[in-house]
């Protein structure tokens, strides 16, 4: 009876604490629209340029140190051999690009042209940077994107792509679903953005995160400018610039996943092949013992490595070891950077 009533108040103190607002009503639409095709901006293709490279994996930041990307970086260099991890940087200082960059000479720093809005919401720009990356780039094969600040890598990511139309995506914890997550935002998010046609569909599924996504280059390109042009078309600067100031930034910052989670539920998922991989592993919710392990400080699930672990900073028993990586295995002779 007594965790009953705890549940209660926890289910009620939830309540309480998700926005009744929507950013943007009018917007709403019930169906994820995959562009007939997606604007370039030629300035932003030439900052993106980064010739033979075959495999990369790209983050994005923007207001933090780059003490906070060191793990990413340095566990990328000890993990794989193969491929570059790409840092792109809106309105950052010469002396934390060289930083990043000198981390080793297969992390590069690609700064965004002053067109790009240094003050965007990166979790929604990121994607059109992303998008403008891979249109930069046409010998790239595989491409994998993720948050910077809270992802490590334990073996080589790439390998988890079989083919050119294959995506793999991040779930959460099996406990809940999108409806029934916990902190109401993804119930939310997908709510204001889509309404309650779509959300009936998506509403039972397990949460997958938008932290963390890898696939060959077809797949990539078609999710990566579905999700540019959905969160421009749902939430245009305008919308983003005049939030209600009851939408919390926890929650107005995480729309990026209800478009991801709708995404999955579209003619996008019949026309690719995608794969909900444990081992493209999101830490929040995850249990040790019942949902992974720790193996020498390895992330194992189902008795595999995780390749990628994300949301390592909100494990309880501290994460892997990958997340304490200070020191790569090689170092840049010269800092790589593209201004």
């Amino acid at each position: 009876m007594l965790r009953l009533v705890r549940l209660l108040a926890v289910a009620t103190a939830v309540a309480a604490a998700v926005p009744r607002d929507c950013p943007s009503k009018h917007l709403r639409h019930d169906a994820v629209e995959r562009p007939a095709t997606f604007a370039l901006d030629a300035r932003l293709v030439d900052a993106l340029r980064a010739p033979g490279v075959d495999l990369a994996w790209l983050g994005a930041v923007q207001g933090v140190r780059w003490q906070k990307v060191r793990p990413f970086a340095c566990s990328f260099l000890a993990a794989t051999t193969k491929g570059s991890l790409f840092v792109l940087v809106w309105n950052r200082t010469a002396t934390d690009l060289a930083e990043i960059a000198g981390l080793g000479d297969r992390v590069r720093v690609l700064r965004l042209p002053p067109s790009e809005d240094a003050s965007a919401l990166v979790q929604h720009a990121r994607y059109r940077a992303y998008a403008h990356f891979l249109a930069a780039n046409p010998d790239v094969k595989t491409l994998g994107v993720s948050d910077a600040t809270d992802v490590v890598f334990q073996r080589d990511p790439f390998a988890l792509v079989r083919d050119p139309r294959h995506l793999v995506v991040s779930d959460e914890s099996a406990r809940y679903t999108v409806a029934s997550e916990p902190s109401g935002g993804n119930r939310y998010w997908v709510q204001c953005l889509y309404g309650p046609p779509l959300f009936r569909v998506v509403g039972a599924r397990r949460v997958s995160c938008s932290g963390a996504t890898v696939g060959g280059r077809d797949a990539m390109r078609a999710y990566l400018e579905t999700m540019a042009s959905e969160l421009a078309a749902l939430l245009p600067p305008r919308v983003m610039h005049d939030m209600p100031r009851s939408i919390p930034f926890n929650f107005y910052r995480g729309f990026d996943q209800g478009v991801h989670n709708a995404l999955l539920e579209s003619a996008f998922a019949l026309a690719y092949n995608v794969t909900r991989s444990d081992l493209l592993f999101t830490g929040n919710g995850q249990r040790l013992g019942s949902d992974y392990e720790l193996r020498d400080g390895a992330v194992f699930v189902k008795g595999a490595a995780a390749a990628v672990v994300h949301q390592w900073n909100r494990m309880r028993d501290g994460g892997p070891a990958a997340a304490r990586c200070n020191r790569p295995p090689e170092r840049a002779a010269t800092a790589v950077v593209a201004a």
